[in-house]
């Protein structure tokens, strides 16, 4: 079986947190319902973000945000 991918989101200052950066975890493919595991880590800079992947899913490879992506979003890591 497939394990699922997953993605750490970047966010700069959210409507549902808008004094931080928040890190959230979406799990997508087979095995696991899409979405995100419903945790979020709130960080007042986006270094401290970026450390908050860095010790969760070490290895991952940054994507700039896309044209057609919601404005708060900074970074997708996969």
């Amino acid at each position: 079986m497939t394990e699922p991918m997953q993605q750490w989101v970047i966010y700069d200052h959210p409507v549902d947190f808008p004094e931080h950066y928040v890190v959230r975890c979406w799990v997508i493919g087979p095995g696991a319902p899409p979405g995100h595991t419903g945790e979020a880590w709130l960080r007042d800079s986006l270094d401290g973000a970026r450390e908050v992947i860095a010790a969760n899913y070490p290895g991952g490879y940054r994507l700039n945000r896309q044209p057609g992506d919601d404005p708060v979003i900074v970074e997708v890591w996969i």
